[in-house]
């Protein structure tokens, strides 16, 4: 079965980037552009890593982070944040499912590494 990753950003090009480059190495890919109903998405499709970006219209990545942690079924997956922000490392050091802070913008290569290690490979 293989592993799967959600990837929440609003950004159509960076979800296009990490859909493709995720897909090429094996992985299923469930892209989510916006904060709505993201509990029930996680709770649907049952990731193995969550990609969150931060800044997002609507609900913002640090309070569907509160979520992830207020829920008994989501609180272990593991979660790489991605931001343009990087002062806000700080608001996410109490959750240690928070695996990856990742600035963008982001190596690409390097990002799909860290995900397959966090996954426990493909």
């Amino acid at each position: 079965m293989k592993k799967k990753i959600l990837i929440v950003d609003d950004d159509e090009n960076i979800i296009d980037l990490l859909q493709f480059a995720f897909e090429a190495v094996g992985y299923e890919v469930v892209c989510w552009p916006n904060g709505t109903k993201f509990i029930d998405m996680v709770e649907s499709s049952r990731p193995d890593l969550i990609i969150l970006d931060l800044v997002m219209p609507g609900i913002d990545g640090y309070s569907l982070q509160i979520l992830l942690d207020e829920n008994e079924a989501t609180r272990a997956i593991p979660v790489i944040v991605m931001t343009g922000l990087p002062a806000a490392r700080g608001l996410f050091e109490k959750y240690p499912q928070v695996k990856l802070f990742v600035q963008k913008p982001f190596n690409t290569a390097a990002l799909v590494k860290t995900a397959i290690e966090l996954c426990g490979g493909n």
